[in-house]
């Protein structure tokens, strides 16, 4: 399925976006509704219950559609638009850089792009991670404040429920998982609102 991509496009609209990299018959797919720049979706969810993968594969999909190539989805719209991301940072032993000075740097880098003209999809996952939780909340509200106010779609994936407050430009999606015989099992399925339990 090829999406359509239209500079008159307001938001991001998906039905049944699949990972690009898993085979249908074992792939879950899940939507993307709706979601207008000047916009955020933010992901709560335990371990494993599919959120980077869920940021992974809305990114995944948009950058095929931009190079020209079918998408893993049954329907997808959005406008020409720049991919950032904060998904995997690493730390440097070599250089001097801790983990969250690499995180700090990749989110200055991406704060510094929106103000440029364009439109942005912006994927965090796990937003400073490397702090405490009362620092990590004060920045994470912040950067979302700021980011928010450029023309960019934002989803964030966090274990901070206080982070996810659903406004009028903010909307909550969760993960979960069920137990059964001291097992975990997930659905992989987005949910809407915030997560009621941690594993």
């Amino acid at each position: 399925q090829f999406p359509r991509i239209n500079s008159e496009i307001v938001k991001v609209n998906v039905e049944n976006l699949r990972h690009p990299l898993i085979s249908k018959s074992q792939c879950v797919a899940n939507p993307l509704n709706k979601i207008n720049f000047g916009e955020s979706l933010i992901i709560t969810g335990s371990n494993m219950s599919g959120k980077t993968t869920y940021l992974r594969t809305i990114g995944l999909n948009i950058l095929l559609g931009l190079c020209g190539a079918p998408v893993a989805a049954d329907k997808m719209e959005f406008p020409p638009m720049e991919i950032l991301s904060s998904i995997k940072n690493e730390d440097s032993l070599e250089d001097g850089i801790s983990f969250f000075y690499a995180e700090v740097k990749r989110i200055a880098y991406i704060l510094n792009q929106t103000k440029e003209e364009g439109k942005y999809l912006i994927l965090l996952d796990e937003l400073l991670k490397g702090t405490n939780t009362r620092e990590r909340l004060i920045a994470s509200k912040a950067i979302l404040k700021k980011l928010m106010n450029s023309n960019s779609v934002v989803f964030i994936t966090t274990h901070d429920v206080d982070l996810a407050v659903k406004t009028k430009n903010q909307k909550i999606a969760h993960f979960t998982e069920t137990v059964k015989d001291n097992k975990m099992n997930f659905d992989y399925k987005i949910k809407d609102g915030v997560i009621k339990s941690t594993n």
